[in-house]
């Protein structure tokens, strides 16, 4: 997959370097164009590696870092959460138990996350009929930005491609035009430090579906203001 292939040249061996090397202007040839910043990070586990098993969401969320995971969920290191797709309760409205939460922050102007992230389930759950695999898997995706709404699938509508070759899926993809939608609600500071929150709900289809993250098996994470060469290689939910 083009987006593998890519993804793997985004996700390096070492920490994200954060310099004026990585920020370019987020309109080229305006002078008054805010600037953006480039950063990769790595999703990490919560207080327990592998959470919302049995559908105890109230744990910590798991959050990510720009310091990869230091080996593979095999070394104990990384983390895995369980999304219980058959279930809907939720704690809060936002802890709900057939889904993947992640929460974090981001310092500076916000115009685009890439996300890459692997989950695992049973080749019989994603092939309704022996050898028809289909290439692509709906889920449903929210994001929040400092409180606010930015993005919502609803009903499972979005829809990216996955390696079904394996029981190991990767999905790949992105959210753009941010910044304006938060200069919408006055955010446009770019020392400001974002805080946000992403959730993940593979179909309800499909059973108990297991996320993982780490940085050599099923290295999953985030890239804030991606390179229009990078995003080529992700599928633009909210486009």
């Amino acid at each position: 997959m083009l987006a593998a292939a890519i993804v793997g040249s985004l996700l390096p061996t070492g920490p994200a370097v954060a310099d004026e090397d990585n920020c370019r202007p987020l309109r080229p040839g305006d002078e008054d164009s805010p600037i953006v910043c480039r950063e990769q990070d790595w999703f990490h586990a919560a207080d327990v590696p592998v959470g919302n098993v049995g559908s105890l969401q109230a744990q910590a969320v798991p959050s990510w870092s720009t310091t990869p995971p230091s080996g593979s969920i095999q070394d104990g290191e990384g983390g895995a959460a369980v999304a219980e797709t058959y279930l809907t309760s939720c704690f809060d409205g936002e802890r709900c138990v057939n889904e993947l939460a992640f929460e974090g922050a981001f310092t500076g102007n916000l115009e685009s996350i890439a996300v890459s992230l692997h989950s695992e389930e049973p080749l019989w759950a994603r092939c309704p009929a022996l050898g028809n695999c289909g290439e692509r898997d709906n889920f449903r995706v929210v994001l929040k930005v400092d409180g606010h709404l930015l993005y919502d699938s609803v009903n499972y509508s979005d829809s990216v491609p996955i390696d079904t070759s394996t029981t190991s899926q990767r999905r790949d993809f992105a959210f753009t035009g941010l910044y304006d939608l938060l200069a919408a609600q006055g955010i446009t500071h770019p020392g400001f430090v974002h805080a946000i929150r992403l959730r993940i709900s593979p179909h309800n289809s499909h059973p108990a579906v297991v996320y993982r993250y780490d940085s050599t098996e099923f290295p999953s994470g985030l890239v804030f203001n991606p390179t229009s060469e990078e995003l080529a290689g992700f599928e633009i939910v909210n486009a």
